[in-house]
């Protein structure tokens, strides 16, 4: 059996359990609900967001207060990863997959003394998250969480359980669990704001000349895929790739499959590959991430290819996330 090691990331298999029966655990979905301890999540799906790791990530909870009230909100954390490895079997190599859980900690008890029905709110940092979660690793070792975000994969969350304390001392565990998920935030559909092409340093394209929505696909946590246009919609067929990194965007020289990055066709180029062939489009005052509460968030972006015997062909644009 061969284990891609780059790929693999065991955690410590741990069954989340709710409180037996002789801790007077109740689940909130009969008529209990009535008496108290209900909490209802204004989402329970929150996304973590790589290269953010400041947040905050925030779990907000309206508090129904019944006739019995709520007098402490337990939170409890955990992470699940879907694990892949690759088996070798009479010479086939097959990925195969596996869903791990970590320990589960108490991450914060909230005292409640507000007797009517109330928000509250409990935020969290990167730190915060992975703070007291163990792993487990191939060779045997356990440690913490990885403290880097950017070794953690889409679809990786974190998974808060909630617990209500009443004032007559039952426990009530919720129904529903909050996630926080790692997602890419700069995944979507995008138009240009500016688009500049040079070919052998002359401008030939223009914004206009542009699509009117470029795809940009997520392939992990810090790297997307270009969808069909290098740049402007003269060039179509094309599938190419950059990564994003504290806001900062770069552009590998392989493809997630190990293949040369090439751009219609020729050798990709980039500010830092092929300074002196990208005088025109604006490296000093480029590439970089321009986030936007709204959500219209921008790629500011200088790229290009070099074709053999005849010189660079050389793009510049601004692309403005399209918000539907």
């Amino acid at each position: 059996m061969t284990i891609n090691f780059n790929k693999i990331l065991c955690f410590v298999a741990f069954s989340l359990t709710v409180l037996s029966a002789c801790n007077e655990s109740e689940d909130l979905i009969t008529e209990h609900a009535q008496e108290g301890g209900l909490l209802t999540a204004t989402s329970a799906s929150i996304n973590y967001v790589v290269g953010n790791p400041d947040g905050p990530y925030t779990i907000e909870l309206w508090v129904n207060q019944g006739r019995q009230k709520t007098r402490t909100v337990n939170l409890y954390k955990s992470f699940t990863k879907t694990v892949t490895w690759e088996v070798t079997v009479g010479g086939e190599t097959k990925d195969t997959t596996r869903t791990f859980t970590s320990n589960e900690v108490l991450a914060e008890s909230i005292e409640i003394t507000n007797d009517e029905g109330h928000f509250i709110t409990s935020s969290y940092d990167f730190d915060e998250l992975t703070k007291g979660l163990t792993v487990g690793y191939p060779d045997g070792t356990t440690g913490a969480l990885p403290d880097s975000d950017t070794e953690y994969q889409i679809g990786d969350r974190w998974v808060f359980r909630i617990e209500s304390v009443l004032d007559d001392e039952r426990v009530v565990q919720q129904s529903y669990t909050v996630g926080i998920s790692v997602s890419t935030r700069y995944a979507g559909k995008y138009r240009a704001i500016v688009g500049e092409y040079y070919r052998l340093g002359v401008p030939t394209y223009t914004t206009s000349d542009w699509p009117e929505e470029t795809v940009i696909e997520s392939v992990d946590a810090t790297t997307y895929r270009v969808v069909e246009y290098l740049g402007a919609k003269a060039f179509t067929g094309n599938t190419w790739y950059f990564q994003i990194i504290n806001g900062v965007i770069t552009y590998p020289d392989k493809t997630p499959t190990g293949d040369d990055q090439v751009g219609n066709g020729q050798p990709f180029i980039d500010c830092e590959s092929n300074p002196v062939d990208m005088d025109d489009v604006h490296c000093g005052s480029s590439n970089f991430v321009t986030n936007s509460p709204d959500g219209k968030d921008r790629l500011t972006m200088s790229f290009g290819y070099f074709t053999a015997g005849s010189g660079p062909r050389t793009f510049y644009h601004v692309l403005e996330k399209i918000v539907e």
